[in-house]
């Protein structure tokens, strides 16, 4: 399922890429990086809210990763 994700996403398809990761994160999948792929795919699709709700919990797990997150700005 993450694949499928990671392939919307680079195909520019966020609003599916989003949907798909958050299916993988209620499937059971806890990684940080999960999270936060899908907080960015939901802000590139402008969905605010799923966006902001991501992050933080991206955070909550461990994401650090500073630099991405200003490239992904």
């Amino acid at each position: 399922m993450i694949s499928r994700a990671d392939s919307a996403y680079e195909q520019r398809k966020y609003a599916e890429s989003g949907r798909l990761y958050e299916a993988a994160l209620r499937a059971g999948v806890k990684r940080a990086v999960v999270f936060y792929n899908a907080a960015r795919s939901f802000a590139l699709a402008g969905n605010k809210d799923k966006a902001l709700k991501y992050i933080d919990q991206a955070v909550d797990r461990g994401w650090r990763n500073v630099e991405r997150m200003k490239a992904d700005s």
